[in-house]
């Protein structure tokens, strides 16, 4: 009887050391998850800073060519007022001819 009792005793320990193990596994791998946890948020910061950065910059390019193509339409427009203006005076001037 004391031998199985030795023997239920030295089982129980083998638990209690099995038991500890695994508690010192299980704390490196939540300690590792909260690693991977937080490189991935700040990736996802970095990514997300480089993208907002790259809008901005796209939405000044569009800002300046569209600033270009109204300025070219305002050319465009006193050029044609101009030869419209000029061609009236041509077609006056033909008038006074005949």
């Amino acid at each position: 009887m004391e031998e199985m009792l030795k023997q239920i005793l030295s089982e129980l320990q083998s638990l209690r050391e099995g038991q500890s193990r695994l508690e010192k596994r299980m704390e490196a791998l939540e300690s590792g998850q909260n690693d991977l946890k937080n490189d991935v948020r700040n990736q996802i910061d970095g990514l997300a800073e480089k993208l907002l950065d790259k809008l901005d910059h796209t939405a000044t390019e569009i800002k300046s060519e569209v600033r270009q193509v109204a300025n070219a339409q305002e050319e465009q427009r006193s050029v044609i007022e101009l030869l419209s203006s000029r061609s009236i005076q041509h077609e006056a001037a033909l008038k006074r001819k005949n």
